[in-house]
């Protein structure tokens, strides 16, 4: 269905709201007057002013009227009445804290220094209101009239009274590994800025676990000093990149803050995450085929990076192992309850993980937001070892915690489910330290996707995803960000599982944005499990997610007749997109040597070429054979780019897959139209 984009110039534009929430530059120029105040009152104490050149923090918080002065400083409220009334109820000194309530609102108001000149209009340019007063704006922007506008900029100023711009911040490492100082130069001060206590320094963070920009938090304010450095102690992580910034602020308002330090990290590296704790069997079930269905339940273990997601495994074992297992849980913890060492030699441990890893083992990928997941497809009488461990990214790559461990024991088949499972009621066992707490992640908001079974329909499978259950579900129009990728795949009954290593950065995640709590997903892959997830535009929290899986061409319902044989040879090959950055990855699955011939031939690698006959563009490349997947950059919008996968034997060239993809000039969604997501797996050329 064709779609149609007007473009209008509006009027008028402009909804502002009169609350007055004080950013962290004017919360501490409120404080600084407080400060100020109380440094004029002692002027004539000679020994009151020795100690307030050291202690004027200190001293503020115990002095009557410079608390009840500061108290509002970080409050936010509607006007000085609701300020006074509500904020300043319970003060020792409620003149003070009304002055600081007027003083608040006056400096919202006005900050220092002058619009720029203003650019000249055009008639066509827009009216917008993007600010009402100056303290709407960030930092030591001035909300300015360009024409019709209203707008946040950088002021001229040359008050003499401000303090300079802080320069030159760097950061050093003390000798305890944990901790570093952060200092600041103050350059051309005047007198009266040095004779005065009064001066705050706010000091902001950013961090990654990657030395790039790009990749780091928005600014977070950490502490308010008075003095030129600050010592950050206990507060900084291992294997994290910190960038830090300085403002100057006093009575008279602040300049802004100084350019970033360099990036920072502490010489010691980031450990592992530790062991998932209280990893525990939930409810099973059985279902029409005899199989069981077991949950499995843990809380987040220690990190010092955030966890990127958890992988969890689980094989056929037997009682003797899980027997063997448990009793050395229960020794372990009995001895540790006592206070002694386990008599249980590392080596011994050792041997029997090797002797667990011996056997097939299937494993999926769980978010880092989810603490739980099922563990299909489990024989009934049968013993099962499970592992689950967190993954996080470091700035050496990705880094995988120590696993936990839990065995299921599943009961005999029950076709009409009168018997009852049992299973092990063994929790993992794992060493609390004394600042150790419970972790409890609140996914009651998130609420579960409705799925619809995956279909074949119009030459393409997909399947549609709902959440009209959830919170964010409204009649207020609504833009909602729906993202999906590709967990695993199984290529046929007899292989087993092929586990995919996901790209940490995001860029493997296809998207789509609707105005509606419906989205039909499309270009899936046969014989796959993907999980999905829905939020609002610019929002990090998350509305719904789910999982779901696609059965194999042949157990798809569809109303038209599937080409299977076609479609499983064009699906060996695939590509999804990113518009934003202007590449691709292409992954393929490993060819498979005919039997008579695959004694004697072995695969040595992968000849790749990437061709666009629009750009006169001939790319190949030779890739080693355990590699799948190929990342191109550097491409451009609208061009029709032909990937061509050949594998490489000991005896010459293989078969060739083929497949063709685009990156779109424009992603949009529009009513009553078809969406065909650019960035979906897999993304063949038919």
């Amino acid at each position: 269905a064709k779609v149609m984009y007007l473009t209008w110039v509006p009027m008028v534009v402009t909804i502002i709201s009169n609350m007055v929430q004080a950013d962290e530059l004017l919360s501490a120029r409120c404080q600084a007057k407080c400060l100020y105040d109380l440094e004029m009152r002692a002027k004539d104490d000679n020994e009151l002013k020795r100690q307030l050149k050291h202690h004027i923090v200190n001293l503020c918080k115990d002095e009557a009227n410079c608390s009840s002065c500061a108290t509002p400083c970080r409050e936010a409220f509607i006007d000085i009445d609701n300020c006074q009334k509500k904020i300043c109820k319970d003060v020792r000194e409620r003149a003070g804290c009304e002055q600081s309530c007027e003083y608040l609102q006056r400096i919202y108001a006005e900050k220092p220094g002058v619009c720029p000149q203003p650019v000249k209009v055009t008639p066509s340019d827009e009216c917008s209101a993007l600010c009402r007063l100056d303290g709407d704006c960030p930092e030591a922007s001035k909300c300015c009239t360009v024409g019709c506008n209203r707008r946040c900029l950088g002021p001229w100023t040359q008050d003499p009274r401000l303090l300079p711009i802080p320069t030159r911040v760097s950061v050093q490492e003390r000798k305890r590994k944990r901790s570093a100082v952060v200092r600041w130069v103050m350059q051309q001060m005047r007198r009266h800025h040095t004779t005065s206590n009064a001066n705050l320094y706010v000091l902001q963070w950013r961090w990654s676990v990657r030395k790039d920009e790009s990749t780091m938090t928005d600014w977070q304010t950490i502490m308010v000093k008075n003095k030129m450095y600050a010592i950050m102690k206990h507060l900084l992580s291992p294997g994290r990149y910190y960038m830090f910034r300085v403002a100057a602020v006093n009575v008279h308002g602040s300049l802004g803050f100084s350019a970033s330090s360099p990036p920072f990290k502490l010489s010691k590296e980031a450990r592992a995450p530790g062991q998932p704790r209280s990893l525990s069997l939930g409810p099973s079930s059985e279902d029409a085929r005899g199989l069981w269905k077991q949950k499995i339940s843990w809380t987040p273990p220690l990190s010092d990076l955030p966890i990127k997601s958890y992988i969890l495994s689980w094989q056929k074992s037997s009682v003797e192992q899980a027997n063997a297992y448990e009793d050395l849980m229960r020794r372990k913890s009995e001895l540790e309850r006592q206070g002694k060492r386990s008599t249980t030699h590392d080596d011994d441990e050792a041997d029997s993980d090797e002797s667990f890893a011996a056997r097939e083992q299937l494993s999926t990928v769980v978010p880092s937001y989810e603490t739980s997941a099922y563990v299909e497809g489990l024989l009934p009488a049968s013993v099962y070892l499970v592992e689950v461990h967190a993954c996080v990214d470091s700035s050496d790559g990705e880094l995988h915690g120590e696993k936990a461990i839990v065995f299921i024991r599943t009961a005999q088949s029950s076709m009409n489910g009168s018997e009852e499972v049992s299973f092990s009621k063994v929790d993992v066992v794992t060493t609390p330290t004394s600042s150790e707490m419970p972790v409890h992640l609140d996914n009651s908001n998130v609420a579960l996707l409705e799925i619809k079974e995956p279909y074949y329909e119009g030459g393409d499978l997909k399947t549609a995803v709902s959440w009209l259950n959830a919170k964010h579900c409204s009649p207020i129009r609504t833009t909602f960000l729906v993202r999906w990728r590709l967990l695993e795949c199984q290529q046929n009954e007899n292989q087993k599982r092929t586990f995919y290593d996901l790209d940490t950065s995001g860029q493997d995640w296809a998207d789509m944005r609707v105005n509606e709590c419906v989205a039909v997903l499309e270009e899936l892959n046969f014989g796959c499990s993907y999980s999905v997830e829905v939020s609002r535009m610019n929002e990090n929290e998350l509305t719904a997610s789910g999982h779901f899986k696609t059965e194999s061409c042949e157990l798809t319902p569809s109303a038209e007749p599937i080409p299977c044989g076609r479609i499983q040879d064009a699906h060996a090959l695939w590509c999804s997109t990113d518009g934003i950055h202007m590449q691709a990855t292409c992954t393929w699955r490993a060819p498979r040597l005919r039997t008579a011939t695959s004694r004697t031939h072995s695969l040595v690698g992968f000849r790749i070429a990437l061709t666009a006959p629009e750009e006169e563009l001939n790319n190949v490349t030779i890739i080693p054979p355990h590699m799948r997947d190929v990342h191109f950059t550097h491409l451009h919008s609208s061009i029709q780019y032909t990937v061509y996968v050949q594998a490489i034997t000991n005896t010459g060239l293989g078969d060739t897959m083929m497949t063709a993809f685009s990156i779109p000039s424009e992603q949009t969604i529009g009513f009553d139209s078809t969406f065909s997501s650019n960035g979906a797996e897999p993304s063949s050329g038919n």
